[in-house]
């Protein structure tokens, strides 16, 4: 049930929000939140085929050179909890906009980095960036977007991850081929920028709900997400889900270059089918708000642990395809699901809960990243798979029996 935050009334639910499917979005809106997700979602996923560059550019091992996942995926699990704490100070529009310009700040330093320990330090800067603006993207989408449409418009969104791989790891892959991984980074600052300059397309006001509610503080912010227990049962899902994928995707690209023999771009290729899948399942999830997205989450993560198998099983890269689109359509749909709940479970609190749902994601990352790379290095990566497979079963038990405390549609 819902958990009204102190001094903050009673839940209207989004009754002031338009019919439209997008709200106060607008077309144009949706589109800006899309390349704003494509442009963050783009550094994790166009690390994992860099790492071999980055190892040999600074001397260091695959397992060593992962640790600039790690560093971003912290930072940004740390960062995202902060601005759902501070946050309510300032609009959405102004911590997107801060958001971003930290954000293209830190991935051109990264670009120039003279050193390991330089690249590291930049991209705690990026993590940092990402953190103040991501969450407040998916606000935004609950803000302006009535619960009966805001599992399509959510996914719309989120469109923008599959998107990050289908041009942005293919391309940044060819970058870093021809010229070396520093470049593949300075493109994303080039899409830092482009999406900073579409941000005028963004609503600046609040919607009424928000606007009427007294700026968060520490209290505030832990019966939002702590006290609630649909939060709560949400974020492990969710902890449990994102560490299982960004455990063999972060060695992907690793294992893809050393078994089946690939060049970066070649990787970045094979990575791509992922990204197809993923794009195809978020443009059409209007069927999880038909079908129910609990239910679809049960689906999502049974599959999902077989399709991690299947990619470590593959002998050739177009197999290895196959199984990467297989896993990009349930990951996509899980995400849906996971982000359009998490939203839902407090409209009062949603700013902070959204923060928790980005931390979580990214403690996905540092986890994965780190806590899987002895795994990686003694055992090989089925061994990697095998895991995450436990990991998703794990989610969905932890989801079926905490189904109870869902806040209903």
């Amino acid at each position: 049930m819902e958990l009204p935050l102190p001094g903050t009334g009673r839940n209207r639910g989004n009754a002031d929000l338009p019919e439209g499917a997008a709200g106060r979005l607008g077309r144009a809106g949706v589109l800006t939140l899309v390349l704003l997700v494509g442009a963050f979602a783009s550094v994790p996923f166009l690390l994992s085929p860099l790492l071999p560059d980055i190892a040999r550019g600074f001397q260091r091992t695959a397992a060593e050179a992962a640790w600039v996942v790690s560093v971003f995926g912290a930072t940004l699990a740390v960062a995202a909890p902060l601005v759902g704490l501070f946050g309510g100070r300032f609009s959405r529009l102004f911590l997107i906009r801060c958001g971003l310009a930290v954000f293209a700040l830190g991935l051109a330093t990264a670009a120039l980095a003279p050193g390991f320990g330089w690249l590291l330090l930049a991209l705690v800067v990026t993590g940092v960036g990402a953190g103040m603006y991501v969450p407040t993207a998916y606000a935004l989408v609950g803000d302006h977007v009535a619960m009966a449409r805001r599992g399509r418009v959510m996914g719309q969104v989120m469109a923008g991850w599959g998107y990050a791989i289908i041009f942005g790891v293919p391309l940044g892959g060819w970058l870093a081929h021809v010229a070396g991984w520093r470049w593949a980074l300075g493109m994303l600052v080039v899409v830092a920028g482009v999406a900073l300059l579409a941000t005028h397309m963004l609503p600046a006001g609040q919607p009424r709900s928000a606007r009427h509610h007294p700026v968060p503080n520490l209290y505030n912010l832990s019966a939002a997400v702590f006290l609630d227990p649909g939060a709560r049962l949400i974020l492990l899902v969710n902890v449990c889900n994102m560490i299982a994928f960004y455990g063999p995707y972060t060695y992907l690209g690793t294992w893809l270059r050393g078994e089946l023999g690939m060049g970066s771009d070649g990787a970045g290729l094979v990575i791509l089918a992922y990204g197809a899948g993923l794009a195809l399942s978020t443009l059409n999830s209007s069927v999880l708000d038909r079908w129910g997205h609990r239910q679809a989450l049960y689906v999502c993560h049974g599959g999902l642990a077989l399709g991690w198998i299947a990619v470590a099983m593959a002998t050739h890269p177009a197999g290895a395809m196959l199984a990467l689109f297989w896993v990009g359509i349930l990951q996509g749909a899980a995400l849906v699901a996971q982000s359009t709940l998490c939203s839902h479970q407090s409209e009062h609190g949603r700013g902070a809960i959204m923060a928790f749902f980005t931390c979580t994601t990214y403690i996905g990352v540092f986890a994965g990243a780190s806590l899987f790379a002895p795994v990686f290095t003694t055992s090989g990566y089925l061994a990697v798979t095998l895991l995450a497979a436990v990991l998703n079963v794990l989610a969905s038990v932890i989801l079926h029996m905490g189904r109870d405390r869902l806040r209903p549609p």
